[in-house]
């Protein structure tokens, strides 16, 4: 997982189509007459891929589950997107360089590339369901709780962590592990299953919001 790019990328839903005022967003609402609200947090997800029908609202809740533990952040935006294989190679090689599918891409808008300013994080994580699937296989997990790991990793990204080096791998490995513990105590049992009958394929594109 070291597909990082600063500063540039789809920008919304792996740049596919016009994001509409307030579709699939999760914030808090606004508290009338509160002088300090608190941190505020926007996040969106868009499931374009077929191979999994994903709870796209409750993805949106663990990623605010998991911003809400990382400390100094107080304003948060966040585009999270769910690809093929076919769509994250092509994002793959366009912006990294890379041929063929991969985990997840991250796309940092923030000014000072998530560390000019350290109270905010803006970004976008493209996540290949795809991908989460066989590496779940592969260390017998379930997928829907390696796509967590893959959405956390992407938030540490952004929020300036690297494993470029085996030191700061080591560190972000750690730090991963621990809001992975945390989301499991938050959620209990991961599972993006959507609830009621399920769906033999997912619609072309799931916009959530979590409550």
């Amino acid at each position: 997982m070291k597909n990082t790019v600063r500063g540039t990328g789809p920008r919304g839903s792996a740049g596919r189509g016009v994001r509409r005022s307030g579709e699939g967003v999760d914030k808090p609402a606004a508290s009338v007459g509160v002088t300090d609200p608190g941190p505020v947090w926007q996040v969106e997800v868009a499931n374009r891929q077929r191979r999994r029908a994903v709870d796209t609202r409750r993805l949106a809740g663990w990623a605010r589950a998991v911003l809400s533990e990382l400390p100094g952040l107080e304003r948060a935006s966040l585009s999270v997107c769910l690809l093929g294989d076919r769509a994250m190679a092509e994002l793959n090689e366009t912006f990294v360089g890379h041929s063929g599918p991969t985990d997840v891409i991250t796309f940092d808008y923030a000014d000072g590339g998530g560390t000019g300013r350290a109270g905010v994080l803006a970004g976008e994580i493209c996540i290949g369901v795809e991908e989460a699937v066989r590496q779940a296989r592969r260390f017998r997990t379930d997928w829907s709780r390696e796509l967590a790991r893959y959405l956390i990793h992407g938030i540490l990204h952004l929020r300036g962590y690297d494993d470029m080096s085996p030191e700061s791998r080591r560190r972000m490995k750690q730090e991963e592990d621990r809001l992975l513990r945390r989301l499991v105590r938050w959620a209990g049992r991961l599972s993006l299953r959507p609830c009621g009958r399920a769906r033999r394929r997912a619609p072309l594109v799931e916009r959530g919001t979590s409550s």
